[in-house]
C-alpha cells in the first residue's frame, strides 16, 4: 500500500519478508500451525481480560499463495495518477479463501467453555469491489461460522452526488441480496446472518463532509431503522466535520498518512481546556476542531433545544422501545410517485405481532415534496407490501409549523396520501395500511 516494493530485506534474519503494508507491519504466515497457535493464545488473553469480542482488520490478507509463488497479473486498467498498489490485480495475495478459514479459529476460541454465557462478537474488516468475496466471511452455514459480522462499507458511498432514494436502495440491496441468498434458516424468528451497517470510518471522510449537513440524520436513522447493527463512527454524532488540513501540525501530516488525517479529528467531551476531555495534555498529535468548545458531549447535552446529538439519541431510545420489531421484523422500500420522484425516501420495519414503523425522509434540501407512497417488495422474506396510509409521528428532525398538518412529535395523520415533507426534513412514524 503506498508504493513501493512488498518485500524487504532482513540484516537480521539474512531474508526477505513481505509485508503489504509498511515495512514495519512484517506480513505473518498464517499457514504455519505455531502462528496459528499464537494467535489464538492472543484471542484468548483479550477474551479473558473481558473484551467483548476481536475486530480483524485488513482480514483478505491473512494469507497468500506460497504453493506457486506467482507473480500478480498487471492490472489493465491502471493509469499513472491512480494508487501505486492497484497497478496489479492482487489474484495470488488477497481474498484467498483460507484467509476466511483463519477467522474462525478465533470465533472457536470465542466458543470455548471458560467463555460459556458471554456474547463475543468477531467482526471483519476488508475493502473488495466484489461483495461476495466480503460474504464469505459469513461462513459457510449457521453450524459453520467465520466471523459474526463482516463489516459492510456500502453506505459510505452516499454522498451529496447521489443523494436519491433509488440510489440509496441499490446500495442497501448490493448486501442485502448476497446475504438473503445465503439462504441461512431465521435464528428464533430473526434474520440469519446480521448485517452491519456502517456510516463511517477513518478511511473515509467523515458523514458530515460526504452527505452535508443537511441529510446526515437521515443516513445515521437509516442505519438504525435497516435490519442489522448500525456503526457510527466516534464524533459523528455530534457531529463533527473534517479537520481543517491547515490546522493539523507539520509533524502530524509527516508520521501519518496525509490523505486520511483530516477524518481523524478527535471527539470533544466538555468544552474544557487544555483538550475538550479527550486528553489531559495539551500538545496532542490531532488538535480538536475550532467549534470544540460548543460542539462537545457536555455542552450540547446542557443545551435546552433540539440538537444533532439529541436526535442521534432519540433513534438510540426508539430502537430500544421497539427492539422486537427491529429484531425480528420485515424491511420494505415503499416508492414515491410518480415514478421520477427520488427524492422522497421511505423505508418500513413491520411484524404481524410487534409494531409497523416507517422512516420518511426528504432529501431535497431545496423543496418541499408531497408524499403518495406505492406499495412495496419485502427485503427479508420477499412478499408484496401495502403502502402506508396513515400514522402517529413518533419523531422528527425539526417542527415544520408552516406545512398543515404540523410535522411534531405525536402529531396524528389521518392520511398520508398528499402529505408534504419539509426541506430535508426526517420523520418517523408508527403507520397503518389498508392490509
Amino acid at each position: 500500500f503506498g508504493g513501493g516494493p512488498a518485500w524487504t530485506w532482513s540484516e537480521l534474519r539474512q531474508q526477505f519478508y513481505l509485508h503489504q503494508f509498511l515495512p514495519e507491519q512484517p506480513d505473518l504466515n498464517f499457514e504455519l500451525p505455531a502462528v496459528r497457535e499464537e494467535f489464538k493464545e492472543i484471542a484468548r488473553f483479550w477474551l479473558r481480560r473481558g473484551a467483548d469480542g476481536l475486530r480483524v482488520d485488513s482480514a483478505i490478507y491473512l494469507i497468500e499463495d506460497t504453493q506457486n509463488w506467482s507473480d500478480n497479473p498487471p492490472n489493465p486498467n491502471w493509469k499513472p495518477g491512480d494508487d501505486p498498489f492497484d497497478k496489479q490485480l492482487h489474484k495470488y495475495t488477497r481474498s484467498l479463501p483460507a484467509s476466511a478459514e483463519i477467522v474462525k479459529d478465533w470465533r472457536q476460541i470465542s466458543l470455548e467453555p471458560e467463555f460459556a454465557g458471554q456474547q463475543k462478537v468477531i467482526i471483519t474488516e476488508a475493502y473488495e469491489d466484489d461483495l461476495n468475496l466480503l460474504i464469505e466471511y459469513y461462513g459457510r452455514s449457521p453450524d459453520d461460522k467465520f466471523a459474526d459480522l463482516p463489516f459492510n462499507f456500502e453506505l459510505l458511498k452516499i454522498n451529496e452526488n447521489n443523494m436519491d432514494s433509488e440510489s440509496i436502495e441499490t446500495l442497501v440491496m448490493n448486501w442485502m441480496t448476497p446475504t438473503r441468498n445465503l439462504r441461512w434458516p431465521d435464528e428464533h424468528g430473526a434474520m440469519s446472518p446480521w448485517i452491519i451497517w456502517v456510516t463511517g470510518n477513518h478511511d473515509t471522510k467523515r458523514a458530515y463532509n460526504r452527505v452535508g449537513p443537511h441529510n446526515l440524520i437521515m443516513l445515521q436513522w437509516l442505519s438504525y431503522f435497516l435490519p442489522g447493527v448500525p456503526v457510527n463512527y466516534y464524533g459523528d454524532e455530534l457531529p463533527i466535520s473534517d479537520a481543517i488540513f491547515n490546522d493539523i501540525p507539520v509533524k502530524t501530516i509527516e508520521e501519518g498518512e496525509s490523505t486520511r488525517l483530516p477524518e481523524r479529528v478527535p471527539m470533544a467531551w466538555t468544552p474544557d481546556e487544555p483538550s475538550g476531555g479527550f486528553s489531559s495534555a495539551a500538545d496532542i498529535w490531532m488538535p480538536l476542531n475550532r467549534d470544540y468548545k460548543w460542539k462537545n458531549v457536555e455542552s450540547l447535552l446542557a443545551n435546552t433545544s433540539d440538537n444533532h446529538l439529541k436526535l442521534f439519541l432519540q433513534m438510540q431510545e426508539l430502537r430500544k422501545t421497539h427492539l422486537s420489531t427491529f429484531v425480528f421484523g420485515d424491511a420494505v422500500f415503499f416508492r414515491n410517485s410518480p415514478d421520477e420522484n427520488k427524492m422522497i425516501l421511505a423505508v418500513g420495519r413491520f411484524h404481524e405481532r410487534f409494531d409497523r414503523l416507517l422512516l420518511l425522509a426528504n432529501l431535497d434540501k431545496d423543496n418541499e415534496i408531497v408524499v403518495r407512497l406505492r406499495a412495496g417488495f419485502s427485503m427479508v422474506r420477499r412478499k408484496p407490501v401495502a403502502a402506508p396510509t396513515a400514522g402517529q409521528i413518533l419523531m422528527a428532525n425539526y417542527v415544520n409549523t408552516t406545512l398543515a398538518p404540523q410535522v411534531k412529535r405525536s402529531a396524528i395523520l389521518d392520511n398520508l396520501e398528499g402529505f408534504v415533507l419539509g426541506r430535508s426534513q426526517v420523520i418517523v412514524m408508527k403507520y397503518t395500511s389498508d392490509n
